[in-house]
C-alpha cells in the first residue's frame, strides 16, 4: 500500500468518525431544552461543515508539499 493511500485512509476515518460524533451530538443537543445546550448544538452544526472543509484543505496541501514522493514513486513502477 502506498503511503498516499494510508493517508488519505486515515483521514477518510477521521472525517468519518469526527462527522458522526457531530450528528450523534446535534441529535443529542436537539432534545435538550436548555440555554448550553443550544450553544452547543450551534457550534455543532458549524464544525459539521467547517470539519470536513479543513480535512480538505490539510489533504491539498499535504498532496502539494509531497509531489515529489508520488513522482518518485511512479518512477519506480
Amino acid at each position: 500500500m502506498q503511503k498516499n493511500s494510508k493517508f488519505k485512509q486515515i483521514m477518510a476515518i477521521a472525517a468519518i468518525v469526527l462527522l458522526v460524533g457531530m450528528y450523534v451530538a446535534s441529535l443529542i443537543l436537539a432534545v435538550i431544552k436548555n440555554d448550553i445546550a443550544t450553544r452547543m448544538l450551534q457550534a455543532s452544526l458549524i464544525c459539521t461543515i467547517a470539519i470536513p472543509i479543513l480535512i480538505y484543505i490539510i489533504m491539498m496541501f499535504y498532496k502539494l508539499t509531497h509531489r515529489k514522493d508520488d513522482d518518485t514513486d511512479s518512477d519506480e513502477k
